[in-house]
């Protein structure tokens, strides 16, 4: 009697039983979280669509909607202080707590243009990047002033009242940035560019970093950057600086066929040490949108997951400083079929999930001599006859791209 097995095969790179990123159960409905800040190991409060701000206060066990009064998206959130804190959101929405997040109150900036980014010095210092350029604010937001128009906006950075940086998004052009980045050092009424760009950051006043196909550093208030760690990765989406030496930051990799775009998690050092996690946007539908740690072992990612019916806002945590894997279990990605096994006359691989790309078959003795390689695109089934081979146990691998997946396979 013959028995037909399946033998699904696991993304093994992604995925680990022993996570260190783990998804939150928040209990909110919402599409999209936008922004996150971590203000201890137990406080954080997140952001997102249709004027969302939840909070928590022991470590993401619990979280609790807070009133915000608006239905428009919110963007972007600071906290200068463990009470103080500022959200801006679309339709040039402005709010601001005292409390620690616990009640928020709208501000009012009689300004008509765009609000992309808000930088806060200090608790009453406040600097917001709009479509039109910079605006300032010295009591709190009670009261605004328009800066010298600025040549970019996307983001903004001020590391003291009068030294501060806005950038528009990485630009792409045959692997070379251009002057993305702009400096200020007379508070924002004159504008230099300077060769670097975004996503960028600082740890102090001094020390700050860019990255683009890898890291820089400065250390001399922006004057300078230079090239620490080169790494493969050619841009981040969002960049966090977790001190002098280290940055976390979050990845979009676009395969060069366009099918097969990856996100992922990256943690590098000024000293080139680095550990990602990446995973398939197509199969997974996660957008990954900031990320944010209060100390070197506590941390947040948000962003949104297409679940196979809708979007959902989700929240990720790390509570060791390491980077590894985004689920608490293995999941399957791609499945394939593999039967039967063991067998004395043909080995049958069925891909239920065919990837649009080339992949490649080999087949391995225990000595690690291979006897069987092939070069494959769009196969859904693949058949290899084994009756030449000796008996014993194989290893099957079938690898596309980045990807790897092993199998043992007995031959009797």
């Amino acid at each position: 009697m013959k028995y037909k097995f399946t033998i699904l095969l696991f993304y093994s790179f992604t995925f680990s039983c022993l996570a260190q990123w783990k998804e939150v159960n928040h209990g909110i409905e919402i599409s999209q979280f936008n922004d996150v800040k971590a203000i201890t190991s137990e406080i954080a409060i997140v952001i997102g669509s249709n004027g969302t701000i939840v909070k928590t206060n022991d470590g993401g066990e619990t979280w609790q909607l807070k009133t915000s009064g608006i239905n428009y998206d919110l963007k972007r959130l600071e906290f200068p202080t463990a009470n103080v804190g500022y959200i801006i959101g679309g339709n040039n929405i402005l709010l601001k707590t005292n409390d620690g997040g616990e009640t928020w109150k709208s501000l009012t900036t009689n300004h008509s243009s765009g609000f992309y980014d808000i930088s806060c010095v200090n608790e009453n210092l406040i600097f917001i990047s709009t479509n039109n350029g910079v605006i300032k604010s010295e009591d709190g937001g009670e009261s605004w002033i328009e800066l010298s128009p600025s040549p970019f906006y996307e983001n903004i950075k001020f590391i003291n009242d009068n030294i501060g940086f806005v950038s528009r998004s990485s630009t792409w052009m045959n692997y070379e940035f251009e002057n993305d980045l702009a400096k200020t050092i007379d508070g924002g009424q004159t504008w230099q560019e300077i060769k670097a760009t975004s996503p960028f950051g600082f740890s102090n006043e001094n020390i700050g970093f860019f990255y683009f196909n890898g890291l820089y550093k400065t250390m001399n208030e922006g004057n300078q950057f230079d090239l620490v760690s080169s790494l493969s990765y050619p841009a981040l989406s969002d960049i966090m600086i977790l001190n002098e030496n280290t940055i976390w930051g979050i990845f979009y990799w676009q395969t060069l066929d366009y099918a097969n775009p990856v996100r992922g998690i990256l943690k590098a050092t000024a000293n080139g040490e680095y550990t990602s996690y990446m995973f398939p946007h197509k199969e997974h539908g996660y957008n990954l949108k900031k990320i944010h740690f209060a100390n070197e072992n506590t941390g947040y990612i948000v962003g949104s997951k297409w679940d196979g019916t809708k979007i959902k806002g989700l929240i990720w945590k790390n509570t060791n400083g390491l980077n590894q894997s985004m689920k608490t279990k293995e999941e399957n990605l791609f499945q394939f079929k593999i039967y039967p096994n063991p067998t004395n006359k043909e080995i049958n691989i069925s891909l239920q999930r065919l990837m649009n790309q080339t992949f490649d078959i080999t087949l391995n003795d225990m000595t690690g001599k291979q006897v069987y390689s092939k070069k494959l695109l769009n196969t859904p089934n693949v058949k290899i006859l084994i009756s030449e081979f000796s008996k014993g146990t194989y290893i099957l691998t079938i690898k596309m791209g980045q990807e790897k997946y092993s199998q043992k396979v007995i031959i009797n």
